[in-house]
């Protein structure tokens, strides 16, 4: 079996870059995002959430996760899917004259100020 290069040179062409004629080759390249993870305090997660009474995600949790940390760090998002992230916003109370339901959150308070809720589709029920 030949082995293949990832990678296809295409053939020369002439066209103008940044307004010079000439002859250049062209590399198509794709790349994909990925999460880094600097070291053992880099990320952490809640699991065994779930839809069942006293499961679901609360400002308690998020604070008992915010407190794993080492002190004087945080992360710098929190990502949660759409049933967590409602699943919040349910069970903090609403404390205004009309009655509305609390608003979607989008931060927590952090050590260092407020850390982003972030919607993602990558994490399943």
């Amino acid at each position: 079996m030949a082995h293949r290069s990832p990678a296809t040179l295409y053939s020369p062409s002439r066209f103008m870059v940044y307004g010079l004629p000439g002859s250049y080759s062209l590399l198509p390249i794709s790349s994909k995002r990925a999460l880094q993870i600097g070291s053992l305090y880099s990320i952490a997660r809640i699991k065994n959430l779930g839809t069942d009474t006293s499961k679901g995600l609360t400002d308690s949790l998020l604070f008992d996760l915010l407190g794993k940390f080492p002190e004087g760090t945080a992360p710098d998002a929190i990502f949660l899917n759409n049933r967590s992230i409602e699943q919040l916003r349910k069970s903090r109370t609403a404390t205004n004259a009309t009655g509305a339901p609390a608003p979607l959150p989008d931060s927590i308070t952090g050590p260092q100020g407020p850390i982003p809720l972030l919607l993602t589709g990558a994490i399943t029920n």
